[in-house]
């Protein structure tokens, strides 16, 4: 991570060249990032910059007799730089040199006004200067260490992130066990049924040969109940089946979204992979829905893509 110097060029140019020189003789100089010294030749200006801001962990603003003159036109860079490390809560150093005072916030346009909240150090380029760059060197360190501390925080914080999306991983393995003996208790099931239907139509004939029609009509009205009794429990069975489809899908609509937002390439790796597994752990499921569906025999009238048959 680095120190970003933001500054204009113009009246403040020599002390900010002073300043720059003296803390990279107590940072290393790859940790010094200003504008003119950084940005190679060919580059885009901007898209440069913006690089080097996101890699920086303080934004140090020199505030000199002219830095205000250009501050109201949007496409000023001073103004730029100091909206990006604002928007991306990056702390902000305000430098005072020139004698300049701070700012009142009421004069800053509205997306830097954030900027005359920070603890300004002042430097003078006399007899004081040293010892004044050295107490900005201080301040410096400072700041960098909680920023490293606040780092150490995200990273804990993605790792026991990981940890958890582990755990959910390892319940949906569970959770497609249990989802294959369902669906075989099912299929097993349907098939019992349907033996249990032409059974009682056998039943009817017998007795209606046997027996007066009124037994036989008796017979086969008991019969017909009882279908009706198991295929609404097994109806209800698969209502659940579609529900647990349904989560499966929510999820990888989830996982889809965390993968758009995901910064480190590490945690995009391992989002795709539980995507994939998602989508895979879906067809399964599909596929399981076919089978019954061919289970429930040729009588069945469900609707064509119904992956998990309603239909008894």
């Amino acid at each position: 991570m680095s120190i970003f110097i933001s500054y204009r060029r113009g009246v403040s140019t020599d002390i900010v060249g002073r300043i720059h020189d003296w803390l990279e003789r107590d940072f290393p100089q790859r940790e010094i990032v200003r504008d003119v010294d950084s940005i190679p030749v060919g580059v885009k200006f901007w898209k440069h910059l913006e690089r080097q801001l996101e890699e920086c962990d303080l934004v140090v603003a020199m505030i000199g007799a002219d830095w205000h003159d250009e501050l109201a036109r949007e496409d000023d860079f001073v103004r730029q730089e100091l909206e990006f490390a604002l928007k991306r809560e990056i702390p902000v150093v305000p430098v005072l040199v020139g004698g300049v005072e701070m700012p009142q916030r009421s004069t800053l346009p509205e997306t830097v006004r954030e900027v005359a909240g920070f603890q300004a150090h002042r430097i003078d380029s006399g007899r004081d200067f040293k010892s004044d760059v050295a107490e900005l060197v201080k301040a410096l360190r400072a700041l960098r260490a909680l920023a490293a501390a606040e780092r150490g925080r995200k990273l804990e914080d993605d790792r026991r992130k990981l940890e958890r999306e582990r755990t959910d991983r390892e319940r949906a393995v569970q959770l497609e066990v249990l989802r294959g003996t369902e669906l075989d208790s099912l299929t097993a099931l349907l098939v019992e049924t349907t033996r249990k239907r032409f059974k009682a139509i056998l039943v009817l004939v017998v007795g209606a040969a046997l027996v007066a029609g009124v037994v036989g009509a008796m017979l086969w009205m008991d019969a017909k109940r009882e279908a009706r009794r198991e295929r609404v429990g097994l109806e209800a069975q698969l209502t659940a089946l579609r529900q647990q489809l349904k989560a499966q899908d929510d999820r990888a609509d989830y996982l889809v979204k965390q993968l758009q937002n995901a910064q480190d390439e590490d945690t995009r790796i391992e989002l795709e992979r539980l995507l994939q597994q998602t989508k895979e752990e879906s067809r399964k499921i599909l596929r399981s829905g076919g089978g019954i569906k061919k289970q429930a025999g040729s009588d069945c009238n469900c609707p064509p893509g119904d992956p998990l048959c309603s239909c008894l």
